[in-house]
């Protein structure tokens, strides 16, 4: 048989290969976003309904604080809060199996939740300490303000609580983490 038929024959069982590599891939996508991430986002929509309204439409000066804070990381963070949310129920769930579906739900969370959506179950979501979940409870536990009056360092203080709720027992540490996230650039700034 001439080379150059063998490396025709070669080519074509190696595109057919690929082709069945990607078809598989893109099966099991489409899998994992019916089976989890399309019941997680479910799931964070229903919880965003129930939320209080100050964290379903946060004030502007927070939603900067909070891309102060975790910048292109709100997806991540959500993505972490809905992997252990969706694993609680199995006490023994392997590092590699949590750390897979993590990364799925960081892939397809964008697709079904637009990022006001994820911004606000970063909100809704947070623990802050003492049995303390959102930044609503937590502004009226900790500021004595409702959420839609927070100022800049007011909100700093929130993101920072949420960073380390164990912060509120040490008050330095705490201002330490408010001026940090105070000293980054606004994202409102940013062209």
């Amino acid at each position: 048989m001439p080379m150059h038929r063998l490396m025709h024959r070669l080519s074509r069982w190696m595109g057919l290969l690929l082709a069945c590599l990607a078809a598989c891939l893109a099966a099991g996508v489409l899998a994992f976003d019916v089976a989890v991430a399309r019941p997680c986002a479910d799931r964070i929509k229903r919880e965003l309904e129930a939320a209080a309204p100050s964290e379903r439409r946060p004030p502007a000066v927070l939603l900067d604080m909070l891309q102060r804070a975790y910048g292109d990381r709100i997806t991540q963070v959500v993505a972490r809060d809905a992997a252990w949310k969706l694993l609680e129920a199995e006490p023994h769930v392997g590092r590699l199996r949590r750390v897979a579906i993590e990364g799925g739900l960081l892939l397809l969370l964008p697709w079904h939740l637009t990022d006001a959506e994820l911004a606000s179950a970063l909100l809704t979501d947070a623990y802050m300490g003492d049995g303390v979940h959102g930044f609503a409870a937590a502004s009226r536990r900790d500021l004595g303000v409702s959420l839609e009056l927070v100022s800049a360092e007011q909100a700093a203080r929130l993101v920072a609580i949420s960073w380390s709720p164990s912060s509120l027992e040490n008050p330095d540490r705490l201002q330490r983490r408010v001026q940090s996230i105070l000293a980054k650039p606004s994202a409102l700034a940013r062209p």
